[in-house]
């Protein structure tokens, strides 16, 4: 038997088993997705949840315990209530936190612990400054990281990726209604700079409305209206978003004679393609975050990789957005805002 962290492995002709110390900050409705996944890891795994909320460690422990196969012994899972109870070396931290908070965390977790690697969610921050702050404190220690913007992770936009001619102008728009335009536009936003093959990205007309509602995230806003965009190779984005009405939101993306148009289903897409000739419609399965997770932090343990988008790529995509919305911000209220409310 040989003790690794707190957890005793068999080892057979001498050989090591390798073991993932994976630490998930933020037990909310994604943290908790996230440790769901983790159910699935193929390696034995160390997981510590952290929240000062005993209600939310308390749920995303009974989501993780719904789906694990407890006979396995692979995985075993630790509850905390601060980043001073994680172990000292930690293999992939996975910050769930809400926007507002994060940067600090990233930074009390690398000052604390030994961290080799960072999974982030979205929006990252909400003030520029975060985003050069906390690309220096990456870089200075050497950590990689990945922002959980998951739509260039999935089979089905990798495939979609491979049938564009990039040689031709790519048109994409997002219309619907309600889809959560300032915590949810990065995602699009890095869905265009994926399929476009293209890391740049300014918006060069927005038309915001007046309207600015609370969000159903306590304390954050939403905004509702067109922003158009583009990058250095004159790919084209808008994004519509109506505040009224119940349309799902529907993805068009125009690559000379195609025309790829995707309607979110929650579980799955409905899609259609027409050539230039004919028109075919499909069905396409979209797996959750907590079907996902557990295949990110595998490459990244393994390969030191993952198909999410690096740090410093979403920085360049994540700045024009913050900018934007914080200059509407303050022409709409006549107020000087600092920081973007959105997460």
């Amino acid at each position: 038997m040989v003790r690794i962290g707190t957890r005793e492995i068999e080892v057979s002709n001498n050989s090591l088993i390798k073991m993932v110390n994976i630490a998930i900050i933020g037990a909310g409705q994604i943290g908790s997705r996230h440790l769901q996944a983790m159910a699935q890891l193929e390696e034995p795994a160390e997981v510590q949840l952290v929240d000062h909320s005993e209600a939310s460690l308390r749920t995303a422990q009974e989501r993780f315990y719904d789906v694990y196969d407890s006979e396995s012994k692979k995985i075993e899972l630790k509850c905390r209530k601060s980043i001073d109870a994680l172990f000292d070396h930690i293999d992939v931290a996975i910050v769930a936190t809400c926007s507002d908070v994060r940067s600090a965390v990233i930074r009390e977790v690398t000052r604390k612990k030994e961290v080799k690697s960072f999974i982030l969610e979205k929006v990252l921050f909400q003030t520029i400054g975060e985003y050069f702050e906390i690309a220096e404190v990456l870089t200075k220690k050497n950590i990689p990281a990945w922002v959980n913007c998951w739509m260039r992770e999935k089979d089905f936009y990798k495939k979609l990726k491979t049938q564009l001619n990039l040689d031709e102008k790519i048109q994409m728009t997002v219309e619907g209604s309600l889809w959560g335009m300032g915590g949810n536009s990065i995602h699009f936003i890095d869905l265009f700079s994926y399929l476009t093959d293209c890391k740049d990205f300014s918006f060069v007309d927005c038309r915001l409305g007046r309207e600015i509602v609370d969000s159903k995230r306590n304390g954050y806003k939403e905004f509702f209206g067109r922003m158009l965009g583009k990058n250095s190779k004159g790919d084209l984005l808008s994004l519509e978003c109506s505040n009224q009405g119940n349309r799902q939101y529907r993805i068009r993306v125009i690559n000379g004679t195609q025309i790829h148009e995707i309607t979110d289903c929650v579980d799955h897409v409905v899609y259609k393609f027409f050539d230039g000739e004919k028109e075919s419609i499909d069905i396409v399965d979209i797996p959750f975050q907590s079907q996902t997770t557990h295949r990110i932090v595998s490459q990244i343990f393994n390969m030191r990789y993952c198909d999410l988008t690096p740090y410093h790529d979403s920085i360049k995509l994540h700045l024009p957005l913050i900018e934007v919305l914080i200059e509407h911000l303050q022409k709409v209220t006549g107020s000087a805002f600092a920081a973007c409310p959105i997460t």
